[in-house]
């Protein structure tokens, strides 16, 4: 599907054949029309940018994510995200038995339990996709 540059790198992407068949509509195949157009959008830039093929790159994001969550519980193993509900990311630590509530406060996370905003809570929020969208409406 993708003209790979074998010469240069096995993963670099020939980025004006792709330019042209996305112009002739011929980029997205059944295989990733389950991806809504603006994540597809994102990929695709985010695969560009690094010259990636998209299948290399979607693969290479899904690997990182998997490590990511693997190394959160092993690291945290006693919080676990219990949900995101209007601008608040809530974890249950199951150390203290209790649910902290993280929140952007004055641009910095704030954890209602410890009132902090330097405590493991806050930490490990930054590590949860939901870190993202506190930051929403700023970016």
């Amino acid at each position: 599907m993708y003209n790979t540059l074998e010469k240069q790198n096995q993963f670099t992407v020939d980025w004006d054949t792709m330019k042209k068949k996305k112009e002739s509509g011929r980029v997205r195949g059944k295989n990733v029309d389950i991806l809504d157009d603006s994540v597809y959008d994102d990929l695709t830039a985010g695969a560009e940018k690094r010259r990636l093929s998209l299948r290399v790159y979607v693969n290479k994001v899904l690997r990182d994510k998997t490590l990511k969550d693997k190394a959160l519980l092993y690291y945290y193993p006693n919080l676990l995200k219990a949900g995101y509900e209007d601008g608040i990311i809530m974890i249950r630590d199951g150390t203290m038995d209790k649910v902290a509530q993280i929140r952007l406060m004055k641009k910095r996370l704030h954890c209602d339990l410890c009132d902090s905003d330097t405590c493991i809570h806050t930490c490990f929020a930054t590590a949860l996709p939901e870190f993202g969208y506190l930051f929403e409406d700023i970016i």
